[in-house]
């Protein structure tokens, strides 16, 4: 991919003040100054620079407020913790140390919330995409056909999740003109939280199968948790959708976006005729 996509400079990046952390997340102001500017958010307590604002995430390993007094001890002055922790913080050391605190209700719900105001406060627009097979190489060919004629930021890996997609829109910075990022689920309303953090101009739904049938139940299940990123489009948004499996031509009818059929069926606008396997790749005509 393009280099200068995933390389940010602090003259790209777009400042954070206290008042906006707040206003993002709905937070409260513990203690400093509600005009005071930081430079980045971050999860990781080992990769932070003076400037940043770490968000004390708990995930599945690590609880990240068990890191709190360690990230101020190396000079960070910014810091997003969970409400119900403040009583195990000795708040009042931190107005001596010039620490600007700001709690909320989740801190990851939290990270979504800033992702989101963050992605406003840009020009770009974002391409979403899932399925039940498929998102990651879909996610990096669409990139990699974008990439040379926009500046095009894409997630890393599969960050796909309600952590991963934030810290991937985070990244986003005013040289950017599109983001393109996908959109993993488990089990129901994980799709409608991402793509109402990402707000997608365009969204794409590669297929819908058998995958993580556990959460969601049954394959209308899977159908119907894919079909809430159409829900979250933009007014003005596109659906890119596979014309070739009946329960996606199903959400194509169902929804009141425009609509782009891709595949190998004959009401597919965009499509495949003559399709050759061969050795070295695939020989179609489009």
């Amino acid at each position: 991919m393009d280099d200068k996509r995933q390389t940010m400079t602090h003259d790209h990046l777009i400042p954070w003040t206290a008042q906006e952390l707040v206003a993002a997340t709905g937070g409260e102001l513990l203690c400093g100054d509600r005009h005071r500017q930081f430079t980045q958010l971050s999860i990781d307590s080992r990769k932070m620079s003076p400037g940043d604002v770490f968000v004390a995430i708990i995930g599945d390993i690590h609880d990240g407020h068990s890191f709190l007094e360690d990230v101020i001890h190396r000079g960070i002055k910014g810091v997003v913790i969970n409400k119900d922790k403040v009583k195990e913080i000795q708040i009042s050391t931190w107005h001596n140390k010039m620490i600007t605190g700001i709690a909320v209700e989740d801190t990851t719900r939290a990270l979504g919330d800033l992702a989101a105001f963050h992605r406003n406060r840009t020009d770009a627009s974002v391409v979403a995409i899932t399925g039940s097979n498929g998102k990651t190489t879909t996610r990096n060919l669409t990139a990699g056909v974008m990439a040379p004629q926009f500046n095009t930021l894409s997630s890393f890996g599969n960050y796909n999740n309600q952590i991963g997609l934030p810290l991937t829109l985070l990244r986003l910075h005013q040289g950017h003109t599109w983001a393109v990022v996908e959109l993993g689920t488990n089990g129901p309303g994980e799709i409608a939280r991402l793509a109402e953090i990402s707000s997608p101009e365009i969204g794409v739904i590669t297929n819908i199968g058998p995958a993580h049938l556990e959460g969601l139940g049954s394959l209308e299940g899977v159908m119907r948790e894919k079909g809430d990123l159409l829900t979250q489009l933009r007014s003005d948004g596109r659906a890119i959708l596979n014309a070739d499996d009946p329960r996606i031509v199903k959400l194509a009818e169902q929804t009141d976006k425009a609509v782009v059929l891709f595949g190998l069926s004959e009401n597919a606008l965009i499509r495949a005729e003559a399709v050759k396997a061969k050795t070295n790749g695939v020989l179609f005509t489009l």
